[in-house]
């Protein structure tokens, strides 16, 4: 059974129609998280709007032993609807006495800077690190931030862990996760790192 879903941002890759309307089917009370600025698109898409939580930058929603919350995130910049709402986010998770934290699709920014070096230190970090170059942006292939930018951000809020992501599934928007690897033996050797295979389970214990 599926509880709470996620998604940072309604690009395809994030938010996937099919996907999310067969989680919604097969677990009816699923609840599931988005920036307030694509709720509607959701209830377009069938899903019914009291399965839906919209967070905007600083606001929170918790489900039993969890709690989430919610940070503005640059794809490429911090961008919002006509109304005011936040159209990507990251999110940190407080999972019992976990506590992870996903950037979602983003660049580096001022805000994103301060909100990281005033953040409880994550138990872990979930990182994208597919970068960005004139080919991709050619291409209108919004980048994110580069392995050597992921691994300053999980030491700017001291990750006992980190994740990279978003480096392997989309093709022509991929990257080699060996220099991330490399980064953080060189700048953050004291952070771990996980790179889990597709359907492998990382379980945390405090």
């Amino acid at each position: 059974m599926v509880d709470v879903v996620l998604c940072t941002h309604g690009h395809r890759d994030h938010y996937d129609k099919k996907t999310i309307l067969g989680l919604y089917q097969a677990n009816p009370k699923i609840r599931i998280i988005v920036p307030e600025g694509i709720v509607q698109t959701l209830i377009e898409d069938g899903i019914p709007n009291e399965n839906i939580v919209g967070l905007n930058d600083g606001e929170h929603a918790a489900f039993e032993d969890i709690r989430i919350s919610a940070f503005s995130a640059a794809h490429p910049e911090i961008l919002k609807d006509e109304q005011g709402k936040d159209l990507n986010l990251g999110y940190e998770m407080e999972i019992g006495p976990a506590k992870i934290v996903h950037l979602g699709d983003t660049l580096l920014c001022e805000q994103l800077i301060d909100h990281l070096q005033t953040m409880e230190a994550p138990d872990c970090m979930i990182v994208p690190i597919n970068g960005q170059d004139y080919f991709r942006t050619a291409r209108n292939c919004i980048g994110n931030l580069s392995a050597y930018e992921a691994v300053m951000a999980g030491k700017m809020t001291r990750a006992r862990q980190l994740i990279p992501c978003h480096y392997d599934m989309i093709m022509g928007n991929t990257c080699s996760v060996l220099d991330f690897v490399s980064n953080m033996e060189e700048h953050y050797p004291e952070g771990g790192i996980a790179l889990p295979r597709l359907g492998e389970r990382l379980i945390y214990k405090k």
